[in-house]
C-alpha cells in the first residue's frame, strides 16, 4: 500500500535500511568481522550469486536507486581525505556493522577504520501531523573539523542518538554529547565549536502521553492504528540548536549564524528561491530555480551571474531540463567554466555531465546509465558515489575535463568473481507515446532457445540492481534460479503532463493523478509495454509471468490484477493494497480526510463505482493468481480486507508478518528469510518446483493445497497487443 495515494511514492525511497532494535553484546565482534574488505579471508571463487551474498553487502549510504538529498561522504577541508560510514548487515547474528572509514584521495590509497559499533540509525520524520518511522535509515555523513583533525558522527548509544568524536591520526573516540532526545544534525563551527541540532520537546511530549494513557487516550488524528494501537506524538517538533566547546565540553545555546550552518543557509543570499546553488572563488553564481515558483513541480532553471552583473537564464537544450531539474553545479576556477550533472536522454534514464563557460555552447563531458550520488568538486574532478546495474556502489573520482575515471574504492571486490547474468537495458514507449525504460536480467548461462518464467520487479532502477524499491525481491539470485528478471522503472506521475500552470500544490498534483485513476492507467500501459517486449522477443513466456512490489509498486500490483486477472501466474508484495476500509479505517483520521481531498470517496458515499477499477476486495472473485504477501506487524492491518475477500473466494493467497518492523523492513534475518521465500514461491507456482526433504516441507504442503482448485496458469495463453517498442542493445554487460 502507499503511505500518501496510489499516485505518489513516499519520501522514505530516499532512505534505504532502518533501524534494529537493541545490540547483544555477545554479537559485537560477529557484525563487524569482514566490515572491510579482505579482512575475512573468505575465499571467492567464481559461483552464482546468492541471497547471502546480497544480504551481506556493504553500504556507503542508504542504497535506494535514485539519488540521495546529501552526500554519503565528506570531504576533508584541505580536500585530501574522505571519511565515510560503512555498513553491513549479518543475518546470523540479526545486527549490523557501522564502521566510520577514512582514506586518502589516491587510487592506491587503503581505507582505514576509525570506530565502529552502533545500530543503523532510524529516519524518524514528520507525516500528517504525527511522528513516523518507515524504517529507512539516514543519511550518515561525518563531519569534518575546520583543521581536519577531528570527525564527527551520529551513532545510537543506548536507544538515543548521539554525536561521536573521532581523531583520524590516532586512537581519540568518544562520546561529546548526552542528549536526552536523539541528536538529527551535526556540523562545526569557523571557530571549531561542535553545532547540534535536538528536539528537547519531543520529552515533554512523550511524557504528555503517558500521563494521558492513564486516563485513555482520545482517538483522533494522532492515531494511526495499522502502525500502533496508541497515538503518535503531534509535531512537528521544533528543533533546538546548540553549540558544544570541545575543549571545555561546555554547551549553550547556538547563535543564528551557527544555526545556520546545520540548515546550509549560510551562503544562500542571492536567490531565496534557489534549490541548488554554487559559487565560485572569483564571485561567479549559479543557481537552479522555478520559472514559475506558484506552479507545483514546473520546469527547473539555470541562471548565472558574472560578478556585478544581471543574472541570465541559461536557453542552452543542456540547461532545459524539466521537473527533476540539475543535480549537482560545480564552479571550475579554469575558465570560470561551471560543472553540472543533470538526468536526460531517453525517458531521463541517463546522466549527463557538462561543462559550461557562459556565452559559449554546453560540452557535454559524460553520458552514463550509471547511477552518480553525493558528488562533490574536487581538483577539476567528480568525487562520486557510482553503482551499475550489475556492479554496487563503489567510490569514483571523474575527470570533470574528459569523463575518464578513476576507482578509488570498492567496498565488495567480491562481486567481481560472482555470475551475476546478462544485464540489458530496455527502452519502449505507451500507445499514446510516454517514453519508458526498464532493465533486463537474465540467467547466467541463458542460450536464448526457450522463453523463461519472468518476474517483475519495481519501481525503481537505476544504479545496482538489488532487490527493487524496499529491497525484497532478490533480482541477481532470482536469475540464478533460471528466472528472467524485469526491472521497471515507473514513468513520472500523470500530472508532469499538465503544463499549463493550473496545480499549485501537492493536493491540486494528488487530485489529477487521482482523477479516473490516471496515474495508475498511465503506470499499468508502461508496465504491459514493457512486459509485451519481452514477449515479442520471445524472452518472457506470456503463460508464466510473476509480478512484485512495495508501496507504490504494490499499488501497480494491484491495479494490474484487477485490470488483467489472467495475465499473471503468482504474484508477491510487501505491503498491503488500497482498500476502502483499509485506508480510511486502519489509516486513520488523518489519511482519511488527506485522501479526500485527493478525491477519494468519504465513508458516508459511495465506494464501488470510485473502487472497483483498482480493489482487489471488490474483485476478488476474478483473480486467479496466487498472491504472497509479506508485511510489516506496523501494516498488516491494512492487508487483511485483501487478505479476507480473497479467502472468502477461495482464492490462494498466503499472508507472513514479521514483528517490529516498519514500511521498509531492516532486520537482516528477515530481509533473508523474505528474500528465500520469495524465490520459492516463485519456484513453485512458474517452476513447479518443491522441497519436501527440509525444513522448508511444511510451506509446500500448504501451497500445494492453496493449489488445488485454482487455474493452471501454464495452461493459459494470452494474445499480445502490439506495442510501440525499440530496445537499446549497445547497452548490454555480464
Amino acid at each position: 500500500m502507499s503511505l500518501r495515494s496510489p499516485g505518489a511514492r513516499t519520501v522514505a525511497l530516499w532512505f534505504g535500511l532502518g533501524l534494529i532494535s537493541g545490540s547483544d553484546p555477545a554479537f559485537a565482534a560477529d557484525p563487524c568481522r569482514g566490515i572491510l574488505p579482505g579482512s575475512d579471508r573468505e575465499s571467492q571463487p567464481s559461483r552464482d550469486v546468492t541471497t547471502h551474498d546480497l544480504v551481506r553487502l556493504r553500504d556507503i549510504g542508504p542504497s535506494v536507486g535514485t539519488g540521495l538529498p546529501a552526500s554519503p561522504f565528506a570531504l576533508s577541508p584541505d580536500k585530501r581525505q574522505i571519511a565515510f560510514v560503512l555498513s553491513r548487515a549479518d543475518p546470523k547474528a540479526n545486527d549490523y556493522c557501522q564502521a566510520l572509514v577514512v582514506m586518502d584521495l589516491t587510487p592506491d590509497a587503503s581505507p582505514r577504520l576509525l570506530d565502529m559499533g552502533g545500530n543503523l540509525i532510524a529516519n524518524k520524520s514528520w507525516w500528517r501531523g504525527t511522528r513516523f518511522n518507515s524504517g529507512s535509515a539516514i543519511i550518515n555523513t561525518p563531519q569534518w573539523s575546520p583543521d581536519g583533525k577531528q570527525i564527527a558522527y551520529l551513532r545510537l548509544e543506548n536507544d538515543l542518538v548521539q554525536a561521536r568524536l573521532v581523531r583520524p591520526d590516532g586512537p581519540s573516540v568518544r562520546t561529546v554529547t548526552a542528549s536526552r532526545t536523539d541528536v538529527r544534525k551535526l556540523g562545526f563551527s569557523d571557530q571549531g565549536r561542535l553545532i547540534f541540532a535536538n528536539e528537547p520537546g519531543i520529552e515533554a511530549a512523550e511524557a504528555a502521553r503517558r500521563d494521558e494513557a492513564l486516563r485513555g487516550y482520545l482517538y483522533d488524528e494522532a492515531f494511526v492504528p495499522n502502525a500502533s494501537s496508541r497515538p503518535s506524538i503531534a509535531g512537528p517538533v521544533p528543533e533546538a540548536v546548540h553549540s558544544l566547546g570541545l575543549e571545555t565540553n561546555k554547551e549553550r545555546p547556538a547563535t543564528a549564524e551557527e544555526a545556520a550552518i546545520l540548515n546550509r543557509t549560510r551562503d544562500i543570499t542571492w536567490s531565496q528561491d534557489a534549490l541548488l546553488v554554487a559559487q565560485s572563488k572569483s564571485g561567479w553564481k549559479a543557481w537552479t530555480a522555478r520559472l514559475d515558483p506558484g506552479a507545483y513541480a514546473g520546469q527547473a532553471d539555470l541562471f548565472v551571474q558574472a560578478p556585478h552583473e544581471s543574472a541570465v537564464r541559461c536557453l542552452e537544450a543542456a540547461c532545459m531540463t524539466g521537473p527533476r531539474g540539475i543535480e549537482g553545479l560545480w564552479w571550475s576556477e579554469a575558465e570560470n567554466s561551471l560543472i553540472f550533472l543533470r538526468r536526460g536522454g531517453w525517458a531521463d534514464s541517463q546522466m549527463l555531465l557538462y561543462r559550461w563557460r557562459p556565452g559559449r555552447a554546453a560540452q557535454q563531458i559524460l553520458a552514463t546509465n550509471d547511477l552518480l550520488v553525493g558528488c562533490q568538486f574536487v581538483r577539476e574532478h567528480l568525487l562520486c558515489a557510482r553503482e551499475a546495474s550489475a556492479r554496487p556502489r563503489r567510490i569514483v573520482l571523474i575527470d570533470a575535463r574528459t569523463g575518464s575515471q578513476t576507482e578509488l574504492f570498492d567496498p565488495n571486490p567480491e562481486y567481481r568473481g560472482l555470475r551475476l547474468g546478462r544485464t540489458e537495458r530496455l527502452h519502449w514507449k505507451t500507445p499514446d507515446g510516454v517514453e519508458c525504460f526498464g532493465d533486463l536480467v537474465l540467467p547466467p548461462d541463458y542460450d536464448g532457445a526457450r522463453p523463461l518464467p519472468t518476474i517483475t520487479v519495481q519501481y525503481l532502477t537505476r544504479g545496482f540492481l538489488r532487490g527493487g524499491v524496499g529491497d525484497e525481491y532478490p533480482i541477481f539470485p532470482l536469475a540464478a534460479q533460471g528466472f528472467a528478471v524485469f526491472s521497471f522503472q515507473r514513468p513520472p506521475d500523470f500530472y508532469e503532463t499538465i503544463k499549463d500552470g493550473s496545480l499549485t500544490s501537492f493536493t491540486d498534483a494528488q487530485r489529477a493523478d487521482t482523477q479516473n485513476w490516471n496515474d495508475r492507467t498511465r503506470v499499468n500501459s508502461a508496465l504491459m509495454g514493457g512486459l509485451d517486449l519481452l514477449v515479442a522477443r520471445g524472452i518472457a513466456d506470456p503463460a508464466r509471468l510473476g509480478i512484485t512490489g512495495l508501496s507504490d509498486g504494490a499499488t501497480t500490483t494491484q491495479f494490474a490484477l484487477v485490470n488483467g486477472p489472467h495475465r499473471f501466474a503468482a504474484a508477491a508484495v510487501s505491503t498491503g493494497f488500497m482498500e476502502p476500509g483499509s485506508t480510511q479505517i486502519y489509516g486513520g483520521i488523518a489519511w482519511g480526510e488527506q485522501l479526500a481531498t485527493f478525491g477519494y470517496p468519504s465513508l458516508d458515499q459511495d465506494q464501488t463505482a470510485f473502487w472497483k477499477p483498482i480493489s482487489v476486495a471488490l474483485n476478488a472473485q476474478s483473480i486467479e493468481t496466487p498472491i504472497l504477501m509479506q508485511v510489516a506487524d506496523e501494516e498488516y492491518l491494512t492487508a487483511l480486507e485483501s487478505f479476507a475477500h480473497l479467502r472468502a473466494w477461495d482464492r490462494a493467497v498466503e499472508m507472513y508478518v514479521f514483528p517490529a518492523e516498519h514500511h521498509i523492513k531492516q532486520k537482516p534475518s528477515h530481509r533473508l528469510a523474505i528474500y528465500e521465500r520469495v524465490i520459492d514461491w516463485f519456484g513453485f507456482w512458474l517452476l513447479g518446483k518443491t522441497d519436501t526433504t527440509t525444513a522448508k516441507a511444511p510451506q509446500y504442503v500448504r501451497w500445494n493445497k492453496l493449489k488445488v482448485g485454482q487455474p493452471d496458469p501454464r495452461e493459459t495463453r494470452m494474445d499480445i497487443a502490439p506495442t510501440q517498442a525499440s530496445t537499446s542493445t549497445s547497452d548490454k554487460s555480464r
